[in-house]
């Protein structure tokens, strides 16, 4: 696979935000993502919107590892999807132009200003069998990078892309004071 691909835009980015802003609260609703040990996602919160049938709201931090999130075979909507009709038909929209038929994991990813998500490698069968896409919601011009491989990319509002995210990968959020929002989804 080529490390980095910029696969497109979207048209509806004002639609995305507004659902964002409106539900930014839920942002605070999920922390395990960013708290269980070992994580390289500590400067992030996250909206779920799609995960593993073995991760529920009464999942514990401590009860989480890489392998548990990235072996899931089977997934659900958690209840926060029907509150973003604009990113489901978003998701759909481009699983359809991309010829994707089944939806992995779905998820709002907020990084905080001057947050950084560490190197990291993305294992397991789970990974070995989805395409990692991302969708940049919100940022602010020229701040949001994402390495593969230590090469930066940069990714602006409205951005599809897809990376190799089995190989060495992290990102970083140069704004000092706006996060950086991406809607991150699985599928194949």
């Amino acid at each position: 696979m080529i490390d980095f691909i910029k696969i497109g835009e979207v048209g509806n980015i004002p639609a995305l935000q507004f659902e964002v802003l409106k539900n930014q609260a839920l942002f605070d609703e999920f922390t395990i993502r960013q708290e269980y040990r070992g994580t390289a996602h500590g400067d992030t919160k996250t909206i779920p919107l799609r995960l593993g049938k073995s991760i529920t709201p009464e999942t514990k931090a401590e009860d989480l590892t890489p392998h548990i999130m990235l072996d899931e075979m089977e997934f659900e909507d958690w209840g926060n999807f029907d509150k973003f009709p604009a990113v489901r038909a978003t998701i759909s929209e481009i699983m359809d132009a991309m010829n994707l038929v089944e939806l992995g994991w779905a998820t709002i990813v907020s990084l905080k200003p001057g947050g950084k998500i560490e190197p990291h490698k993305d294992e397991g069968e789970y990974c070995a069998n989805f395409s990692r896409l991302h969708v940049c919601i919100y940022s602010e011009q020229d701040v949001s990078v994402i390495m593969v491989n230590r090469e930066p990319y940069l990714v602006k509002v409205g951005d599809i892309i897809t990376f190799d995210n089995k190989a060495e990968h992290s990102a970083g959020n140069r704004s000092k004071t706006h996060e950086r929002i991406h809607l991150i989804f699985d599928a194949r």
